[in-house]
């Protein structure tokens, strides 16, 4: 793009008469340069975390704020063997996953301590596979965080360990998953919000581009495989939930970052008021 700013500077430039030619060009160089800037912007490098985090913005308004942490279980809330890791290279992306095991309307319908001892019955169980089936023969549970259906956000591997949770590409990854089979049922508005959530901080706090939020399938060599699911990596298209959450995310970096041309501020905000609207709200649906 830079070449290209440099192509229009020299328009007009030129020959006899070159005062009157750049004249003549401004106006077409202004209506070039406006459609050309929103092409530059999606090319653009990674947002400057630095500056970012450095910017106070409005304290009421998250979107010009530095994400801020989320609620997050710790292992020893839902009962995890001990464990010892390899430590990881810095972390460059996050891979999306979902358990495959289907979570039932008899465990939807749980609510407080029932529902925090089915799902700590779920996180054991997955742990114990993980290590003790000859299998997968781990070190731990294989993913850095998962999520349940309400929402929950619990802690896996920690961030700065080496995840066992996609083929090949495990170094330099944070590994996610949630809860469900999501081939044959929704996730939840409430395991997208959490997602959103912990995404939002976990690529801020990494200084990983939100870009490099994947899910399973899109990794070399996994693309075979069905993880995260139909129904959170596919449904809609070009505009499936992950994906949704990837822009999300992305637009507040850029609402943030530019501070912001105000023209643009109310479409940006609308699009991440209506992103958590879009989500299917409740329990997991079953696939129809």
């Amino acid at each position: 793009m830079a070449g290209g700013m440099k192509y229009l500077g020299l328009l007009g430039t030129r020959g006899a008469g070159g005062r009157r030619r750049r004249a003549a060009a401004a106006p077409f160089v202004l209506a070039l340069a406006a459609v050309l800037a929103p092409i530059a912007l999606s090319f653009a490098a990674p947002p400057d975390l630095e500056a970012l985090r450095s910017m106070t913005g409005d304290a009421k308004d998250p979107a010009l704020s530095a994400p801020a942490q989320p609620p997050i279980h710790l292992r020893k809330e839902w009962g995890a063997l001990a464990a010892s890791w390899d430590e990881d290279e810095p972390k460059v992306r996050v891979i999306v996953h979902h358990t495959g095991f289907l979570v039932t309307p008899e465990m939807t319908a749980l609510s407080g301590a029932q529902a925090l001892a089915a799902v700590k019955g779920q996180l054991q169980g997955i742990q114990q596979m993980h290590m003790k089936d000859p299998a997968f023969h781990m070190v731990d549970i294989a993913y850095h965080y998962l999520i349940d259906w309400e929402g929950g956000i619990w802690e896996g591997r920690p961030p700065w360990a080496l995840g066992a949770h996609t083929y090949d590409n495990n170094p330099g990854s944070l590994g996610v998953c949630l809860l469900g089979n999501f081939t044959l049922q929704r996730p939840t508005r409430a395991q997208l919000a959490a997602l959103l959530a912990l995404t939002d901080w976990l690529t801020w706090k990494q200084g990983i581009p939100p870009q490099k939020i994947f899910g399973h399938r899109d990794m070399p060599g996994n693309q075979s495989d069905e993880c995260p699911g139909y129904y959170l990596h596919a449904d809609g298209g070009d505009q499936n939930p992950l994906r949704k959450v990837r822009l999300a995310i992305l637009d507040k970096r850029q609402l943030a970052q530019r501070r912001i041309e105000v023209a643009a501020a109310p479409a940006i905000l609308g699009r991440l008021q209506a992103l958590m609207r879009e989500f299917p709200a409740g329990a997991p649906a079953a696939r129809p």
